[in-house]
């Protein structure tokens, strides 16, 4: 008997054995099942983490181009509409030209320019209607001319000093000037609304 205690005993330790060992193998399967699982879940929120930050900044960037594209857009239109306001308002001269208020202002005007041209013998070309509103202006004015000659332009262009002074009187020229001024104010008037 003492050789089957022994054999029972060498058994029962190696079956004692075999459990540890297959425990031991079973816990670092486990061990090495939760940090691969770790690792992969780790390596999906890095890869969720880097697609999200690439598709921000898609988003960022398609929603800037688009903001571009709007601003231009009402940039564009704002320049088309102060473009109609100015051809509009060149089509208006004509009959401003000829208006009560024009005719006030062009004394005052015409006058001012006189005194700026001096004495040296000026010329004033005007718009066929308007000379006898300048030569009343000018009255007791004897080295200005006055010649109704300006046929493509409403009001007057003065020249002075033997041809080396020019002042452009026309409202097509101070429309022309203004057409900043208008822009930047048709823009502000657009932004309050």
């Amino acid at each position: 008997m003492p050789g089957s205690d022994l054999s029972s005993e060498l058994r029962r330790r190696a079956e004692q054995s075999s459990e540890r060992t297959l425990r031991g193998a079973e816990a670092s399967v486990e061990q090495i099942e939760r940090d691969a699982d770790a690792a992969i879940e780790q390596r999906r929120r890095t890869v969720l983490a880097n697609r999200e930050s690439e598709y921000r900044a898609a988003a960022r960037s398609e929603v800037a181009s688009e903001r571009q594209k709007a601003m231009r857009a009402v940039l564009e239109a704002r320049a088309r509409l102060v473009q109609r306001v100015l051809e509009r308002a060149k089509s208006l001269l004509s009959e401003a030209a000829v208006g009560p208020d024009y005719r006030q202002s062009l004394e005052r005007e015409i006058r001012l320019t006189a005194e700026y041209l001096g004495s040296d013998g000026a010329t004033v070309h005007c718009s066929p209607g308007l000379d006898g509103a300048i030569r009343e202006a000018l009255r007791g004015n004897a080295t200005v001319s006055i010649e109704p000659t300006l046929e493509d332009a409403h009001g007057f262009v003065a020249i002075g000093g033997g041809g080396a002074v020019r002042v452009d009187g026309t409202l097509e020229a101070r429309l022309r000037r203004l057409a900043p001024s208008l822009a930047i104010a048709i823009n502000e008037r657009l932004e309050a609304d």
